[in-house]
């Protein structure tokens, strides 16, 4: 289908499904949509990716490759970072006894 056209698409399929996300009436759509959302990152980070490193100079392509790869390995580490931090947040929070807002009904919440 082409690189250009592969990562429109799949650009399109992300917004799509990001903007029905939030509308979801199951379970089942939530999967759908994020199933969505995963192969419209893959067809656009694949396609992009190619059609930047078409376009850059060609002594400049050893770099723009390899930042893309090391921010790439940059946004992993942070993930983790953060599940790391809102967890010993959470931690510490409960310790000092201050209580997380239950969100489930109304008959629960806690004054």
């Amino acid at each position: 289908i082409g690189r250009k056209r592969g990562a429109l698409i799949g650009y399109g399929l992300v917004i799509l499904s990001t903007f029905t996300l939030p509308a979801s009436p199951t379970i089942e759509f939530i999967f759908a949509c994020r199933f969505f959302q995963g192969i419209g990152v893959y067809l656009g980070f694949t396609g992009m990716f190619v059609l930047v490193l078409e376009y850059t100079a060609a002594k400049y392509r050893s770099i723009a490759s390899s930042s893309i790869a090391f921010f790439f390995a940059v946004g992993y580490l942070l993930t983790t970072l953060n599940g790391y931090l809102i967890k010993r947040l959470a931690l510490a929070r409960l310790r000092r006894g201050i209580h997380f807002p239950h969100y489930t009904s109304a008959s629960t919440a806690h004054p």
